[in-house]
């Protein structure tokens, strides 16, 4: 059922598919995660409907399942930039009116250093809010990797990473 509304390209039917789905999160199974693919490269198809899939639906299947989280990769590496975007999103989710993670940071790591260099502007806006939320939590390897890869980092990237930083942090990755 969730497909066919899917695949109407309707945008309130994607909403009400993806609350639907999200409504069985408990019941959620490892084989899913290819169903979830699917759907994100077939019919989700701009980021708003990419981005509540990624929150309501992906992210707590990554929390049920996080060996998973390795598959993520393969999502990132793709040629379609609704999956490359998922890729990073998918981390992410929200917590008292704000966008948080809760995963290991190693994980979110390797996923932007797959994206770096992306030259989609939702994909680099994808990956930069995944930094931002991770910084609440993991502000100190935030930080590092900033300033580590801020060179390499398109500035779209670079302004939606450092978001959550301090005044003081923010300083430092534009002007040292």
């Amino acid at each position: 059922m969730a497909e066919a509304l899917f695949a109407n390209n309707f945008h309130e039917e994607s909403i009400i598919a993806t609350q639907w789905i999200a409504s069985f999160s408990n019941e959620f199974e490892k084989g899913d995660f290819e169903i979830f693919g699917k759907w994100l490269c077939n019919y989700l198809d701009n980021w708003a409907k990419i981005d509540d899939f990624c929150l309501r639906v992906t992210y707590p299947f990554m929390v049920k399942y996080p060996e998973m989280v390795h598959e993520l990769p393969m999502w990132a590496k793709s040629d379609n930039l609704w999956m490359k975007r998922a890729s990073a999103v998918s981390f992410i989710t929200t917590s008292k009116s704000k966008y948080v993670t809760s995963h290991p940071f190693a994980p979110m790591l390797k996923i932007v250093k797959i994206l770096l260099q992306d030259e989609e502007g939702l994909v680099l806006k994808g990956y930069g809010w995944l930094l931002k939320a991770a910084s609440d939590t993991y502000q100190k390897e935030v930080f590092k990797f900033i300033m580590e890869n801020k060179q390499n980092m398109p500035r779209t990237a670079l302004r939606y990473a450092v978001e959550n930083l301090p005044d003081a942090l923010r300083t430092k990755v534009f002007l040292s």
